[in-house]
């Protein structure tokens, strides 16, 4: 009789074998109590041929499932060899061998990202992806479950910050990503519909109340910063008086050879151009002159790079933003335009020591770029300043605050993603927007609906004296 033919993975006919204490095999219809039984069957292997499986167990049932097991672990095995020969090269199944060719990937020319991008996944991978206490060593990617790697990631955050569980996140991301294109993660794989992971409300009360004793006890900690919050109405005013009294002050003059003068109006300009564009420090800072277009109705400035560094770490320019979304041409306000008049006015004067010798609209004090640290700590110089208040914020939260600027004025969420460089909408929205001020507005808008309203209250006396009820009727 001729065998059957078996699809890939399918499992043929199974037939059983008993046996005793003594590992005697125990013919049909004998009596005699088995031990031990063994299933045994053919299989449909992954090339389309056919193999042959066996599994024992303390009974029929429990030989019949380890067979199971085996056949399609067999066939799993079979079917990752002949992908590996398909690919020409070998892929890691396993949590750390994909860990660690996914860090090889990014170092590579590959990855398209920036330096500093580079940088901050590679540290995550080896500060906690590839550490010792990393739970899933050894694991297979695709045995890994959703909750799994959620409750990990709470545990990065609850323990290193809501950064570090950001970075990890984005890291983790990028390795299914990849996994899911190479065929061995069923699609869409366990990090889809993570969401944002931070620190749980008993965590930050913990951190919260530890500060605080810090403090009680005299010691030096370093300001909290609130990423999730746009600067206000009286903070913005306060910030601009202070921008205004960086631009009068003297230029300050140093000994360093090669660095002439530091400009405080340097920096002021920096900080308004962020707060009239929305613009990241590193995008503002690479914008070039042949950017900007003065000379139309509305001017604009076209944002299509970014600061970075090469493996030296030297300051360069790379042509393209974070995301592909990020290269836009944008309107500028016209106290922005006016700023940048005045800016080029004193650019193609400038010359002496300090000629900008690439061309961008905030070049470094010797004529170069400017380096993202330093500009950084000149803004965090002027959120620091007693005269602005502004120690919980970043940098970044010009970009918040321009951005629910532009929601409160009426612009639509599409509109706004574009104009910063978002390609969702929905991701400005629920990543950007700062739902947590409570706008003044609220309150009008409820008194002008409810005034429309009549209150009538009715008196009704009774024995136990009178009973006031409130009555709404319609205008």
């Amino acid at each position: 009789m001729a065998n059957l033919k078996l699809d890939p993975g399918e499992l043929g006919d199974i037939s059983f074998e008993s046996f005793d204490a003594a590992g005697v095999r125990i013919p049909a219809g004998s009596r005699r109590r088995a031990t031990r039984v063994t299933a045994r069957a053919r299989y449909g292997t992954a090339d389309g041929g056919r193999g042959r499986k066996s599994a024992s167990g303390a009974s029929k049932t429990e030989a019949e499932a380890k067979l199971r097991e085996a056949v399609a672990a067999a066939y799993q095995r079979e079917r990752e060899v002949r992908q590996d020969r398909e690919r020409g090269r070998a892929i890691p199944r396993d949590w750390t061998g994909f860990a660690r060719m996914h860090d090889e990937w990014l170092r590579g020319d590959d990855s398209g990202l920036a330096q500093t991008s580079v940088r901050a996944y590679t540290d995550a991978i080896r500060n906690y992806v590839l550490a010792d206490s990393c739970p899933f060593d050894g694991r297979r990617l695709e045995d890994i479950a959703h909750l799994e790697l959620r409750e990990w990631l709470q545990g990065v955050a609850n323990g290193s910050g809501n950064g570090a569980a950001h970075a990890v996140k984005s890291t983790v991301s990028g390795m299914y990503k990849r996994a899911v294109g190479y065929g061995i993660v069923p699609a869409p794989g366990p990090m889809v519909g993570m969401g944002v992971v931070k620190r749980t409300a008993k965590t930050e009360a913990k951190v919260r109340r530890a500060r605080e004793r810090q403090i009680e006890a005299g010691e030096e900690v370093s300001p909290e910063r609130d990423h999730g919050k746009a600067i206000g109405a009286e903070e913005y005013t306060r910030l601009y008086e202070h921008l205004d009294y960086l631009r009068m002050r003297p230029i300050r003059r140093v000994r360093k050879p090669g660095h002439p003068r530091v400009q405080d109006n340097h920096t002021a300009d920096l900080v308004a151009f962020m707060l009239g564009t929305g613009c990241r420090i590193g995008e503002a800072l690479a914008v070039r002159w042949e950017d900007v277009d003065l000379n139309v109705t509305r001017p604009q400035v076209t944002v299509c790079g970014t600061l970075s560094e090469d493996e030296n770490r030297r300051v360069i320019r790379q042509d393209w933003t974070k995301t592909k979304n990020g290269m836009r041409t944008i309107a500028i306000p016209e106290d922005v335009a006016l700023l940048l008049r005045g800016r080029l006015a004193e650019d193609e004067s400038m010359g002496g020591d300090t000629p900008n010798r690439v061309g961008v609209v905030f070049p470094s004090t010797s004529g170069g770029y400017w380096d993202k640290s330093n500009a950084n700590r000149r803004v965090r110089a002027v959120l620091d300043d007693e005269s602005v208040g502004l120690s919980w914020a970043t940098s970044h939260s010009f970009r918040r605050t321009v951005i629910n600027d532009l929601l409160d004025g009426g612009l639509a969420a599409p509109r706004v993603a574009a104009h910063v460089g978002h390609g969702n909408a929905a991701f400005t929205l629920a990543r950007y927007g700062d739902v947590r001020s409570m706008p003044v507005e609220a309150g009008e808008v409820l008194s002008g609906v409810r005034a429309g309203r009549k209150v009538a209250t009715k008196v009704a006396i009774n024995e136990s004296g009178p009973d006031l009820r409130l009555v709404s009727r319609g205008a």
